[in-house]
Order: C-alpha cells, then structure tokens, then sequence
C-alpha cells in the first residue's frame, strides 16, 4: 500500500493527475520499487564486467522496456498540456516546464532552447517523480515506525486530531492547530 501512495502522491504532484490507469500505475511501480528487489546484483555484474555479458542475458530489457512505456505515457501527458497550456495558470511541474521552453524560444535563447526539449523535459518530469516517491516512502515508513515504537505519541496524536477535527475533514487551516501532528 505504501508503494501505490507513494508513486500515486509523485505523479499527482509531477503531472496534476489524480489517477492512473491500473497498468500504467503498475508500470511506474516496478521502475520506482520493484526493479532493483527483482534484478538484485546481477545488473552491476552485466554492466560492469564486460565478459559476463557472453554467459548471461541482459537485465535490464524489462526495466528499459517499462521505461519507454512510461517515457511514451509522459511524453503524451506532456504534449496534452502544452495543448491545454495557459500562461496564467501553472497546474504542475508540466506547465512550469512548458512556460521555461515558450519563453526560451521568445527571448531566443538558443543555449536554453536546445536543452529544454520535449525529451529533456520527460526525462527530467520521471526523475522528479521516482525522486519523491523514495522521499514520501522514506518519510511514511519512519512515521509509521516512529508512531507504532512510541505509544505514548500515538495516543497523543490520535487525541489531537479528535480534538481539532472531531468529524470532519482536515483542511489546511488545521494545520496552525495540530503540532503533535504536524
């Protein structure tokens, strides 16, 4: 469950959706998590050991393939906002990213230009994505430790958040309220 809050949490913020298909999720999931558990070592000893790759098959064709899928995926998601790009408002990463290139391209800036290609830009869009689903991971792993090994935190939490929002939802006004939480 950690594993789909993280890579959903990632994408939501990258690209402003709120939802993936299953297997695009899926997709996204093996090249967050799943690859290294699955290969182990043997892609070091493929990529780093020239003669190995005579007696063994290569390692990475799964990982390379969900890579392009995904690559494929965000080069849709970026396309469909450039078409649906608005200068005045910024939705997510995607439009920061289109309004840099549109305004390379005005002020001809050929050095930023060749650099801020539709490419550069999905590339840069995964690495923002696989970057914080390990951050989002890491820190939801250590709450969860942290509340389960410290009970007297837990109860002292649980308290807070019966006392600031009884049973309603949590806004972001509660915040200034709730600093065992927080």
């Amino acid at each position: 469950m950690l594993v789909n809050i993280r890579v959903i949490h990632g994408v939501r913020v990258i690209y402003g959706i709120l939802g993936l298909e299953p297997d695009d999720l899926n997709k996204f999931k093996y090249l967050a998590t799943a690859y290294s558990h699955e290969m182990g070592g043997t892609h070091i000893v493929y990529e780093f050991i020239p003669y190995a790759r005579f007696l063994m098959s290569d390692p990475l064709i799964k990982y390379r393939h969900n890579y392009n899928q995904c690559f494929d995926y965000t080069l849709d998601v970026l396309k469909a906002h450039k078409n649906t790009y608005d200068e005045s408002v910024c939705r997510d990463f995607c439009d920061s990213f289109i309004g840099a290139q549109l305004k390379a391209e005005a002020e001809c800036r050929p050095g930023v230009v060749q650099w801020l290609t539709d490419q550069n830009i999905v590339a840069t869009v995964i690495d923002l994505i696989f970057a914080g689903t390990e951050t989002t991971y890491a820190t939801l792993q250590w709450m969860v430790l942290f509340v389960a090994y410290f009970e007297d935190w837990q109860r002292k939490m649980r308290a807070e958040i019966d006392d600031v929002l009884a049973d309603r939802v949590v806004t972001l006004a509660d915040r200034r309220r709730m600093h065992c939480v927080q």
